[in-house]
């Protein structure tokens, strides 16, 4: 018998050089946000450091030597099936985010469940609502017995627990399931995928409704089987396959299989993966998915075995930028003022790529607009959506004035790029403070810079992306230690802003020759600044974007207690000369002050690449000079 299995396992791998399904011209989908985090949330929990610890290394509540990314997991079993079919998983709960998730580990090539992979022979699934359903008959076995096995083990625990899972016999469903609406999250990589397939269909018929979630599964039963599981599950199943993997081509088609679920597609080994390499297949054999690749059995090893956990969930190094000095440094200073209404911020947002937010600003008038900008800004950034855009125009158009009119920049692209979602996080982060604080006059100025890299490390390189309203800055260090200016100040006496507040406002002069709006505002752009909105103070942002930082040294950003007072070169050629960003903010604060600021003052330096080579002070003899002259003359003896 073993060595007919063998045989047909042989055999349908020569088959797949014949291809039973037409080729179908398909337009790529790109993957929802809320998705690709699924998908990556279940690699954690399938990941060797999870699924694959068990059952010998994985231990109550949730340790294992290698488990740095299965997220707070409370351990109810791992388990191990018999040696014909040896399944191998853990049951566990997340308590915080109100899950309960079942983790099967894929094939152990040195051990015989490999027999059970190479059974093609098909079997009747005994279920009285699909008709002519067929599955796997070695994949049906191995999850009769996962289901025998683990049922006494579940009693066992939720009476001891009270946990709320509900991995069940035909009898058995807990109370507690259905009181408190834990979601149920089945995953599977491989085998594991195949045995998580009649799981969550299992639990669907016995009235629940899993996710189910699985990564380089083959495909487990005939067309009718297929059918009736997207049918029920539909959008609830995702089936991660990849680039090369040869496991989602067998059992082959041509022994009367056909996948199942909704199939999302890594198209290149491009790592860490993102939500633009996901594709959303059609149908269940899309040609240009999985389906029509070409077998290649060696890929094996280096793409199933592997690729799948490296690409959705590339082990990063946490690192604190707050106390990381010699990466990012910043400095304030109240100087003369009874306050300090600057602000800065830094951090990770939570986006598919991890991308690094910087953000400078500026406060009037009080700290109430800064703050909101604060608590507010960032997570707006992560959760800004395509759809939010007519919403928040409408919105604005109710303010009136200059808003009646209101036609924000919208790209024509079906993508939400990232100019769109700094754009529509400025005008929302700006709405939430007018709608919440009419009668405030506090705004703030602010620049935020966002790097967006492909290989995590915001200090070799990436992409730049810079939101900017008011006269705060950003600037670049190229790698001849010239400055390069991003920003420029949102002025009354600016062209494009003069022409577009003409019809709306009037412009007078300070005494000091300084042009505001109505004589109380120097900047045409801001947050806040409530009273001045409907005659066009806006927070709508300046748009820049700089495509690859690799041959730049370092980013300042900075307010105007500095930059009235510092050319943007001296900037750059105080920074250069620094040991750390750290240092190179404190000197530049410092330097503002000893040339006469009396602003606020807040500067952050963030490294780059090309930190650290030598290049020419180009303003040496400039400071230098004017230190010299606002050095008091030395007294006669």
């Amino acid at each position: 018998m073993i060595h007919q299995i063998l045989f047909f396992g042989l055999f349908s791998i020569l088959l797949l050089g014949y291809n039973a399904f037409p080729t179908q011209s398909v337009e790529e989908t790109t993957v929802p946000l809320q998705v690709f985090k699924l998908l990556k949330q279940s690699a954690d929990w399938i990941a060797p450091a999870a699924s694959y610890c068990a059952p010998h290394y994985l231990t109550f509540p949730f340790d294992c030597a290698s488990c740095t990314h299965a997220g707070d997991l409370k351990l109810i079993k791992a388990f191990s099936t018999e040696t014909w079919t040896h399944v191998i998983g853990y049951v566990a709960v997340d308590e915080q985010n109100q899950r309960v998730i079942m983790a099967l580990r894929g094939t152990d090539l040195f051990s015989t469940n490999v027999l059970t992979d190479l059974m093609l022979i098909q079997t009747e699934y005994k279920n009285k609502d699909c008709n002519e359903c067929y599955v796997h008959l070695g994949f049906y076995r191995a999850w009769r017995k996962t289901l025998e096995d683990i049922d006494g083990i579940v009693t066992q625990v939720l009476n001891e627990t009270g946990y709320e899972f509900f991995i069940v016999g035909h009898s058995l469903v807990t109370q507690v399931l259905n009181e408190t609406g834990y979601e149920f999250f089945i995953v599977g990589h491989s085998l594991g995928g195949a045995i998580a397939t009649l799981a969550g269909i299992h639990f669907y018929d016995q009235g629940h409704v899993p996710i189910v979630v699985t990564m380089g599964s083959p495909r487990v039963g005939n067309q009718n089987f297929a059918d009736y599981v997207d049918e029920r599950l539909g959008e609830r199943f995702y089936r991660v396959t990849i680039f090369q993997d040869p496991v989602p081509q067998v059992p082959p088609v041509q022994f009367g299989y056909r996948h199942c679920g909704q199939e999302i597609y890594i198209k290149n080994e491009t790592l860490p993966t993102k939500q633009r390499n996901l594709v959303k297949c059609n149908g269940q054999e899309d040609m240009e998915c999985s389906a029509g690749m070409d077998f290649i059995f060696w890929e094996l090893f280096r793409v199933h075995l592997l690729k799948y956990f490296r690409q959705l969930n590339k082990p990063t190094i946490e690192i604190k930028l707050d106390h990381s000095p010699n990466l990012v440094g910043y400095t304030s200073s109240r100087g003369n003022r009874q306050g300090n209404e600057d602000s800065q911020q830094f951090g990770v947002l939570d986006l598919p790529s991890s991308p690094l937010y910087f953000g400078i600003f500026d406060g009037h008038g009080g700290r109430k607009c800064v703050d909101h900008i604060l608590q507010t800004l960032p997570q707006t950034l992560e959760t800004a959506q395509k759809d939010d855009i007519e919403p928040t125009i409408s919105s604005f158009r109710q303010i009136g004035g200059y808003f009646c009119r209101f036609k924000p920049f919208i790209s024509k692209s079906s993508q939400f790029d990232w100019k769109e979602r700094v754009y529509l996080s400025f005008l929302i982060t700006d709405y939430t403070f007018w709608e919440n604080n009419t009668s405030d006059i506090s705004g703030s100025c602010a620049s935020v810079g966002i790097i967006n890299s492909d290989n995590g490390a915001f200090w070799e390189g990436g992409e730049l992306i810079v939101g900017h309203v008011g006269d705060t800055k950003i600037i670049l260090c190229d790698k001849d230690g010239r400055a390069k200016t991003l920003t420029h100040p949102h002025h009354p006496d600016s062209q494009i802003e003069s022409s577009r507040l003409r019809r709306f406002c009037s412009v007078y002069v300070d005494p000091f020759g300084e042009e505001r709006l109505f004589g109380v505002l120097a900047n045409t752009r801001s947050f806040g600044d409530i009273r001045q909105k409907k005659l066009g103070v806006t927070a709508e942002p300046e748009l820049i974007t700089v495509s690859d930082l690799q041959d730049y040294a370092f980013m300042v950003m900075y307010t105007d207690g500095i930059g009235d007072v510092l050319s943007d070169q001296e900037v750059v050629d105080i920074v250069k000369h620094a040991a750390s960003p750290q240092e190179a903010s404190s000197r530049v604060v410092k330097f503002a002050e000893r040339v006469g600021t009396e602003d606020n003052s807040t500067c952050l330096v963030v490294r780059l690449k090309r930190w650290g080579l030598p290049t020419k002070d180009f303003s040496k003899a400039k400071r230098d000079f004017r230190v010299k002259d606002r050095e008091p003359a030395p007294r006669r003896q």
